[in-house]
């Protein structure tokens, strides 16, 4: 919002601006009311205010942490067509340990467990 000239003139006027409307609401529900409010309501505000500054970061690292798994989901569904010739072969040749699976396509066979039967891989 642009400044209205007439009034910053004014020396009558003290002009103050704000990054967000977030902050002149702070600033004027917080300040400049502060006396009209007990200091436990107070108290309780600031609280709320830390409460809500930490589910911010949450949301944040929640957003971060989405994308890596978005890019790894991702690549498995690139790699889905040699992932599912991996898994046909083994199950095929009953295969038992990762050395019976080197060299097989391009996909990194890390650990074969045939007990519980899954295949841990690596993708590049």
């Amino acid at each position: 919002m642009a400044p209205v000239p007439e009034y910053e003139q004014d020396p009558a006027v003290s002009v103050r601006k704000f990054e967000t409307m977030s902050a002149l609401l702070d600033s004027l529900y917080l300040n400049e009311r502060s006396s009209k409010v007990s200091p436990e309501k107070i108290r309780e505000i600031e609280e709320l205010q830390k409460s809500i500054e930490k589910l911010r970061k949450q949301v944040e690292e929640t957003r971060s942490s989405s994308e890596e798994y978005k890019k790894v989901a991702n690549r498995i569904f690139e790699r889905m067509k040699e992932i599912n010739e991996l898994l046909a072969h083994a199950s095929k040749s009953k295969v038992k340990s990762a050395d019976e699976l080197k060299g097989f396509g391009n996909i990194n066979v890390k650990r074969v467990d045939a007990k519980r039967k899954t295949i841990t891989v690596e993708l590049d």
